[in-house]
């Protein structure tokens, strides 16, 4: 149709404060486990609901609900690489941790 916007081009330019840029990187990556590799307690910078354990070959190893907290005391748990699936209000992430 004559007059028409198809293919219409606008151009806009913005700046993005550098410090959103940083928090929103890191927000994109999801939960901060640490230390990482770990001896007894881990610690997460959101607050968790639960976490499943599983080792690197796929088995369970045990699910822990901890509402609210921002820490697990794991000392009981084998040396070894786990993957933590972590579930937070919003979301939920695997984490590849190590305990030495």
């Amino acid at each position: 149709a004559e007059g028409g916007s198809f293919g219409r081009q606008d151009t806009q330019t913005f700046c993005v404060d550098p410090e959103v840029q940083q928090l929103e990187a890191e927000l994109a990556k999801g939960f901060l486990v640490y230390p990482n590799p770990f001896k007894d307690n881990v610690y997460f910078d959101d607050e968790i609901e639960s976490i499943q354990i599983h080792s690197y070959d796929g088995r369970h190893i045990m699910s822990v609900k901890s509402a609210g907290k921002k820490y697990l005391n794991l000392d009981k748990l084998q040396k070894g690489k786990y993957l933590f699936v972590i579930k937070s209000k919003c979301n939920i992430k695997i984490k590849k941790v190590i305990k030495n």
